[in-house]
C-alpha cells in the first residue's frame, strides 16, 4: 500500500517591484512502507487484481470426495503447466494465475480422466471449476465445457472486466481505453474541467478522468499489471498503454484487500498482452476528415467549415522466441489531430479608434445612412510607449460593431505516440519471469486566437485566449516493470516485482525564449530564460487579452518494490506481503506577472 499525501501545486507569491512571482520548486518525497498478513479460518482471501485463481474439489458421482487426486492445469497459449494433488477434501488451489485461456485434467485409479477443455480467467476471478470423475478405466477420459456460475459464491469482489475483444472492436474516439472503463457499472467520466480530464493546461492528453460511485476523480487507484500507474502532481495516470497491447481491463469497486487499497473509488488495473506459441498481429489506420463533415448551421452567418484531420494508425506482433519458453509481444501506435476550432467571439478596437490611437469616441450609431457618435471617453493626448506598442497587436475587427467585433478562430494540434514491449521467459517449471516497457510522448500546441505581428522586439503571437493557455505543452512518459514468480512446492509461491516510472509534463507559453517586456521597455518582469514571455493584459471593454500564462513543469520519479508469499493449506488462502512506493515530485509554477506602479496611458487595458 501507499501513504502518500497528495500536494496541490502552490501559486508563488508576487513580489513588489517586479511584476513576476519568483519560480517555486520544491521536491515532496513520500515513503511508504506496508506490509499484509491474513489468515482466514474458513474462506479463502481474495485473489490479486492482477492474476486469478482456479479452485475446485475432486469428487466422484456420488459426491464423495476423492483424496490424493492428480490435477493439471494448463494455460492454453503458452504451454504453462502445473500440477498438484488434491488434499484430504478433494480440494485444490492454483494461485498467482495470469489472465489467459486455461485447460483443466483431473485422474485418480480406478477412475476415467475428466477433462476441461478450455474457459478464460480473467484478472481478480476465482474461477471454480469442480471435477467429477466417473469409474472407469484410467485410459478414458470424459471431456466437460466449463460453465460460468450464476452467482459467485468464491469471493465477494465486484469486479467488472472489460475484455480484449471489448477493447479491440468496440468504437473508440481516439483508442483511449478509459472511455470502455468510464461506462463500467457505477462510472461516469468526471467533469469536462477536472485535472485528469486532459482539457487543462499541466496535462493535455487524453482524459483519464473516472468519477466512481459518485466519488472524486482523484480517489481512483490506476495500475499495470499489478504495478502503480498514479501520476500524483495533479490525480492523473503516468503511462497509457495501446489498446492493441491489452489482455483485459480489471475494475474493482468494493471490498478492496490490503494488496490493492488506497482508493475511495476503484481500482482499475491495466493486464498487458503476453506473446504465445502462435505468431500474431495488427495493422490499422483510423482516419477523420472535415471533407466528410456535415456544413455547421450558420444561423444566418457564413461561418466556415472547422477543418478537422485526425489519423491514428500503428500495429502489433506477438509470438514465440523460443516455443513453450520465451515470448514476445510489441506494438506502437500514432495519433495525429490537426483542427481549427469552432469560431470565438470578442472585441478589439475599432477601425475609428486604430486611426485616430488616443480618440475613444467611438460609440456610435447609423441612421438613414447618416452615422453619429456620441464622447463616452476622454480624448487621450499623451500615449504611453508601452500602452501603443500593447495596442498594435490588437488585430483589425471582423465587423463594424463597437462591441464584439472580431470573429477568429484558433489552430491547434496534437501528435501522440506510443509504444509498448513485454518479454516473458519460462527459466525452469518453477521460474518465470517478464518484463514490460511502455512509452508515450505528446506533443500538443493551443495557438493563437489572435494573427502574429511583426513587431520592434520580433515576431511576436499576441494570443487573444487567455484562459485556454495557448501554446506548446509536451509530455514524456516511460514505465519499466520486471516480474518473477518463483514455485517452492505447488502450495508455496513467491511473487517479486520491481517497477519505474519517469514522467515530465511542460506547458509553455507562445513567445516562450522571448523577452518582449523588456523590449517594450518594462523592467523587471522578463528577469530570467523561464519568465521570458509576454505579460498578459485584458481589456476591460468586451474581455479581450493579450500576453501569455507563465510557464507549468512538473517532474515526477516513481520506484515500487513488492513480494507476496502465497500458502495454500487446503481451503485455506494464507499471503504474506510487503510493499514500497517512492516517489519523488518537482513543480515550477508561478502566477501570472502583475504590474506595480503606473499604468500605461490607454484607457482600455
Amino acid at each position: 500500500m501507499e501513504d502518500h499525501s497528495k500536494r496541490c501545486k502552490p501559486q508563488g507569491k508576487t513580489s513588489t517591484g517586479t511584476g513576476l512571482s519568483p519560480v517555486l520548486k520544491s521536491s515532496l518525497r513520500n515513503l511508504a512502507f506496508a506490509s499484509a498478513f491474513t489468515a482466514m479460518a474458513s474462506t479463502p482471501m481474495l485473489a490479486q487484481s492482477v492474476t486469478g485463481d482456479v479452485i475446485g474439489t475432486v469428487t466422484d458421482t456420488t459426491g464423495a470426495v476423492i483424496p490424493n487426486a492428480t490435477v493439471t492445469l494448463t494455460d492454453v497459449n503458452t504451454h504453462d503447466i502445473r500440477t498438484l494433488k488434491t488434499g484430504s477434501g478433494g480440494e485444490f488451489t492454483f494461485t498467482l494465475l495470469k489472465p489467459s485461456t486455461y485447460s483443466l485434467t483431473a485422474a485418480a485409479p480406478g477412475f476415467k480422466g475428466f477433462q476441461i477443455a478450455s474457459f478464460n480467467l480473467s484478472a481478480g476471478d476465482r474461477a471454480r471449476e469442480d471435477a467429477h470423475l466417473a469409474a472407469g478405466s484410467e485410459g478414458e477420459t470424459v471431456n466437460v465445457e466449463a460453465t460460468t456460475p450464476a452467482l459467485r459464491t468464491d469471493s465477494s469482489a465486484m469486479i467488472t472486466t472489460v475484455t480484449e475483444k471489448a477493447t479491440q472492436e468496440l468504437p473508440l474516439n481516439g483508442r483511449n481505453f478509459i472511455n470502455l472503463v468510464q461506462v463500467t457499472p457505477g462510472a461516469t467520466e468526471g467533469l469536462n474541467n477536472g485535472l485528469a480530464s486532459g482539457n487543462r493546461p499541466d496535462d493535455r492528453r487524453q482524459t483519464s478522468s473516472i468519477s466512481m460511485n459518485g466519488q472524486a476523480d482523484m480517489m481512483n487507484n490506476q495500475t499495470i499489471d499489478g504495478i502503480d500507474n498514479n501520476e500524483r502532481v495533479i490525480g492523473s495516470i503516468g503511462v497509457r498503454p495501446s489498446v492493441d497491447a491489452i489482455q483485459e481491463v480489471s475494475v474493482q469497486t468494493n471490498v478492496f484487500t490490503a494488496e490493492v487499497g488506497r482508493a475511495a473509488g476503484a481500482i482499475v488495473n491495466v493486464i498487458t498482452k503476453t506473446g504465445t506459441n502462435q505468431f500474431h498481429g495488427t495493422a490499422y489506420e483510423f482516419f477523420r476528415n472535415d471533407v466528410l463533415n456535415a456544413q455547421p448551421f450558420k444561423f444566418g452567418a457564413n461561418i466556415p467549415k472547422p477543418k478537422y484531420r485526425q489519423n491514428q494508425f500503428g500495429g502489433s506482433l506477438g509470438g514465440p522466441i523460443f516455443k513453450d519458453k520465451t515470448f514476445f509481444f510489441a506494438d506502437y501506435e500514432g495519433l495525429n489531430i490537426i483542427r481549427n476550432q469552432n469560431p470565438t467571439t470578442t472585441t478589439v478596437p475599432t477601425l475609428f479608434e486604430r486611426n485616430n490611437i488616443g480618440n475613444f469616441t467611438d460609440t456610435c450609431s447609423t441612421t438613414n445612412g447618416v452615422r453619429t457618435c456620441s464622447v463616452v471617453n476622454p480624448t487621450v493626448t499623451a500615449i504611453d510607449n508601452i500602452g501603443r506598442q500593447y495596442f498594435n497587436l490588437f488585430p483589425l475587427p471582423t465587423n463594424s460593431a463597437a462591441l464584439n467585433n472580431y470573429v477568429g478562430t484558433r489552430s491547434d494540434s496534437q501528435f501522440n505516440k506510443t509504444g509498448d514491449a513485454r518479454i516473458d521467459h519460462r527459466f525452469s517449471p518453477r521460474d518465470l519471469v517478464y518484463g514490460r516497457y511502455t512509452y508515450n510522448a505528446v506533443d500538443t500546441t493551443i495557438g493563437s486566437l489572435f494573427p502574429a505581428v511583426n513587431s520592434a522586439a520580433g515576431t511576436i503571437l499576441p494570443g487573444g485566449n487567455l484562459g485556454s493557455y495557448p501554446g506548446p505543452a509536451t509530455t514524456r512518459a516511460h514505465q519499466a516493470h520486471l516480474n518473477y514468480v518463483h514455485t517452492f512446492t505447488p502450495n508455496v509461491l513467491l511473487e517479486l516485482k520491481a517497477g519505474y516510472t519517469l514522467l515530465d509534463n511542460a506547458q509553455y507559453p507562445l513567445n516562450f525564449g522571448k523577452a518582449i517586456n523588456s523590449a517594450f521597455g518594462q523592467p523587471n518582469i522578463n528577469v530570467d530564460g523561464r519568465t521570458a514571455e509576454m505579460s498578459a493584459v485584458t481589456m476591460t471593454l468586451g474581455g479581450a487579452t493579450l500576453g501569455n500564462r507563465p510557464p507549468i513543469v512538473y517532474h515526477e520519479n516513481t520506484w515500487q518494490y513488492e513480494g507476496i508469499l502465497n500458502y495454500i493449506h487446503g481451503k485455506q488462502t494464507i499471503k504474506v506481503g510487503a510493499g514500497l512506493i517512492r516517489r519523488q515530485d518537482a513543480t515550477t509554477q508561478t502566477d501570472t506577472a502583475k504590474a506595480i506602479g503606473p499604468l500605461p496611458t490607454f484607457l482600455r487595458c
